[in-house]
């Protein structure tokens, strides 16, 4: 209720509102997180960052096995961001926004008549609105390292 501009969300049935709330759940969790908590232990189940001990980082891969227990020991801060998040993704899922989806995609400007494209470079696409990504300031995690082995 504290959202402004939920219409798609406003005029979309039940079953809807339950299909766009996984298609978000499954958008938000191909995205590395992290979030800052001192009161947290889980041993080697998350990576943690050795410069900053309370730092719990959830790799894009972890999302799926995490339990019921561990989500409600998380801070209440990072829950409601994912909360809002999904809610958010929803929402743009049943608008269909459209012009959204070609920024996401890179595209700057498009002009019809003889066709013309103008693509932006060097920027991470998570596959989420940017209003999605504006919940989540804060808790993406963008470093990723590559290691041989």
């Amino acid at each position: 209720l504290d959202l402004p501009n939920s219409s798609g969300w406003a005029v979309a049935s039940e079953d809807q509102k339950k299909a766009a709330l996984v298609e978000a759940f499954r958008r938000l969790t191909s995205i590395p997180m992290k979030f800052s908590d001192q009161a947290l232990s889980y041993g080697d189940r998350y990576d943690r960052l050795a410069s900053e001990a309370c730092e719990t980082i959830i790799p894009r891969n972890q999302w799926e096995t995490i339990t019921q227990d561990e989500y409600a020991s998380w801070p209440s801060h990072f829950r409601k961001a994912l909360r809002r998040a999904q809610f958010i993704e929803a929402n743009e899922l049943l608008q269909g926004d459209n012009v959204g989806k070609k920024h996401r995609a890179g595209i700057v400007t498009e002009t019809i008549g003889e066709s013309s494209v103008t693509l932006r470079a060097g920027r991470v696409d998570y596959g989420v609105a940017s209003q999605t990504l504006a919940a989540l300031t804060g808790y993406i995690y963008f470093n990723m390292r590559i290691a041989r082995a």
